[in-house]
């Protein structure tokens, strides 16, 4: 099946690489999910795929994949959300490790009222009613920093064009977060450096 998907992608986009793939999560055990990741460290080495990664990991798993695999993930994929603790163990891996942790399910309604998405969207964006954006400076914001590589990316769902414009809009302004605003939203996120 991995063969098959990875073969149709190729075509599919009419390419002769991927830029990036996924495993879409880990398996039913650490056998079978590093057995799945060996397959597409095969495409790495025949330069069909330039990065692997793989989402909707615990740190427990991503630490084991990490140690085991040859090819190291270049990508963490996973939920930004409360119930997870934001991830916040993930991302100081993937920072630790060079690797970029790309969060979906960002717009959370929870982190949408407080009052420092409110002020990034009326001081930053110059606009109250931004408010998903702001969310999103501020989520890519936590990637200020990693210098050994890798940082935060956000996966978009944004299906209309208006709104995919007004997301790019809003992410050039990522500079304008202060200092201040991200030590606000790293403590908000549990993170304590």
């Amino acid at each position: 099946m991995i063969y098959t998907s990875v073969l149709t992608s190729l075509t599919n986009l009419d390419t002769l690489y991927l830029d990036s793939l996924l495993l879409d999560s880990p398996l039913g055990t650490h056998e079978e999910t590093l057995k799945a990741y060996r397959i597409l460290e095969g495409y790495v080495m025949q330069k069909k795929v330039r990065h692997l990664g793989i989402s909707n990991v615990s740190l427990p798993k991503l630490e084991r994949l990490y140690d085991e695999c040859h090819v190291k993930p270049s990508i963490v994929q996973n939920r930004f959300w409360a119930s997870n603790k934001w991830d916040v163990g993930v991302r100081r891996f993937c920072r630790d490790h060079g690797m970029v942790w790309q969060s979906f399910w960002t717009r959370n309604p929870q982190l949408l009222k407080t009052a420092l998405v409110q002020r990034v969207a009326e001081g930053v964006l110059g606009n109250g009613d931004r408010k998903e954006e702001a969310l999103n400076l501020l989520v890519l914001v936590l990637g200020r920093g990693w210098w050994e590589g890798g940082g935060v990316a956000i996966l978009y769902g944004a299906t209309r064009e208006a709104a995919m414009k007004s997301d790019l809009e809003a992410a050039v302004r990522v500079g304008a977060v202060s200092i201040g605003e991200r030590m606000e939203f790293s403590r908000l996120v549990g993170e304590d450096d």
